[in-house]
């Protein structure tokens, strides 16, 4: 619209009038605009608000204990980085997995949730969902979701052991059908890699899922070193094996790019989706009808 109105005042050759009449008029559009954002805004707090209220009702309130909250000995905290800028989300993601996975059946713990988009936008579709990152940089900052959804958002070292529990007690919440990490598992050194996986598989439901994707590039900002695993997909399809779990290759090609990080915001990054070795995915006879 302003650019319209600029062409506008362009063919009035400097008419005073007319030039004040449109610039007013441009900056009367941008008010309006900015008070429709805003509209905009307030009506989709409303209607997360309903979703949050009618998804209690169904699911406990939960809490993360844990003897480390934030990882103050990661270059991700004292060099902050994706943890002050991500919010990261795709609403082809969540489409993608609620067509394979009923939304009720739906309980995502997202790891590495930086800012949180993703936990917000699966909130407003009726799903269950929390997001844990490992540092307090956007908790403190009431940065992007930490905002609006701080109930549903938790900081923790997930190198070392938690535990998601009903809020005021010590007991273990239901656990997940899918837990999330992106870009995530290449900022874990790998000698505590063993103990992230342990938490995964002690907070995975039965046949749950882990949806990952793994960056196999060096990441320097400010001089420090990022990504503290650098390998290739056969490495990590190695490691990934040795620690329990096994990968399902047709799911990945399921999501295709439908991903939250795929290569348009990732380079070079690939995908798993895994299980416990023992195990197949839940619904598997769902997606294997809708992935025909």
């Amino acid at each position: 619209m302003r650019s319209t109105l600029v062409k506008l005042l362009h063919r009035l050759n400097g008419s005073n009038r007319a030039l004040t009449a449109v610039s007013s008029l441009a900056t009367q559009v941008e008010r309006i605009d900015g008070i429709t954002r805003e509209l905009d805004e307030v009506a989709r707090g409303l209607a997360l608000s309903q979703q949050i209220s009618i998804l209690l009702q169904h699911n406990e309130c939960v809490d993360v204990l844990t003897n480390k909250s934030v990882a103050i000995d990661s270059p991700d905290h004292f060099n902050p980085w994706g943890t002050a800028r991500d919010n990261s989300q795709n609403p082809l993601f969540n489409a993608r997995l609620r067509a394979w996975i009923p939304t009720s059946k739906i309980r995502l713990l997202d790891l590495g949730c930086s800012g949180g988009g993703q936990v917000r936008s699966f909130l407003e579709q009726g799903c269950y969902a929390i997001g844990i990152e490992g540092s307090d940089y956007s908790r403190k900052r009431l940065r992007a979701e930490w905002q609006t959804i701080p109930e549903f958002l938790f900081t923790a070292d997930i190198t070392e052991p938690f535990n998601i529990v009903r809020l005021g007690t010590t007991q273990p919440c239901e656990p997940f059908s899918v837990i999330t990490l992106w870009e995530v598992i290449e900022h874990i050194p790998r000698e505590k890699l063993p103990a992230v996986f342990d938490n995964i598989a002690r907070h995975l439901a039965p046949e749950g899922v882990v949806i990952m994707s793994v960056s196999p590039n060096s990441d320097v900002v400010n001089g420090v070193e990022l990504h503290q695993t650098i390998e290739q997909r056969p490495w990590w399809s190695r490691t990934i094996s040795a620690l329990g779990f096994q990968n399902h290759e047709s799911i990945v090609e399921y999501f295709g790019n439908d991903l939250v990080r795929w290569h348009e915001n990732a380079r070079d990054s690939f995908h798993f989706v895994l299980t416990r070795r023992s195990e197949s995915p839940l619904y598997l006879g769902r997606f294997e009808r809708i992935a025909r």
